[in-house]
Order: C-alpha cells, then structure tokens, then sequence
C-alpha cells in the first residue's frame, strides 16, 4: 500500500495552517484507525504540538517537558548533525510522540514530531 503524505504551508501568517492541520490529522487518524498519522511540526512556534498536547496552558506544558529532553525536531536536527550530515540515525522514529500520551483525548494512532523554537535561531 503507497503512504499518502500531506504537507499545509504558507509563508502568511493567519491563513489556518494550524487549525486545518489539526482537524485534517485528528479526523484522518480517527476515520483510519489502521494507519498510523504523523503530523510533523516545522514551525518555531510550535502551535500544532501545543494543540494535539493538550491546548493552551496544559500542551505548552507538555511541549516545555519534550523540550527539555530534546525530543522535538529540532532535537533530532542537532543529534544527526552532530553524528554524521549525511547518514541516519537509525533511532528517527524514537522522536515520534504517541500524542494520546499526553492527551488522552487524541487518537491512538496520532504521532508528533514536535516543533521547535530553536527552528527559528539563526
């Protein structure tokens, strides 16, 4: 079976990346729930992981707690450079959050490869 992949992007702020992204992801996971969905955040700040997390307050909580073990994309980024620029790390889904985890209200085959401030420094 092809694995379909979606990709929402805009250079515009206030167009609904976020809020599109999160419905599209919660409802395919739920309609397939023989599929595994992973919704990958790119965006500095974030928005989506707080959302699938929990929300305002209780997903940035959870965001700061992936953060502080460098579990987010950006974690990832750093790790890999710093092993080999041009090679895998062999471990890339072991930064996929099982987001049901933190939010018990998420679909049991929702994943998350979690934004990162860092992303946006320079």
């Amino acid at each position: 079976m092809e694995n379909s992949k979606y990709l929402i992007w805009n250079n515009k702020g206030g167009v609904g990346k976020t809020f599109l992204t999160y419905m599209l992801s919660v409802e395919y996971a739920l309609i397939h729930p023989e599929e595994d969905v992973v919704v990958i955040d790119a965006c500095p700040q974030s928005n989506v992981s707080e959302m699938i997390l929990g929300g305002n307050g209780k997903g940035e909580d959870n965001l700061a707690k992936y953060r502080e073990n460098d579990l987010t994309i950006a974690g990832y980024i750093k790790q890999r450079y710093e092993r080999s620029k041009s090679s895998k790390l062999g471990n890339e889904s072991s930064y996929f959050v099982e987001a049901r985890r933190s939010n018990p209200n998420m679909p049991e085959n929702l994943y998350l490869l979690l934004g990162d401030v860092d992303l946006g420094k320079s």
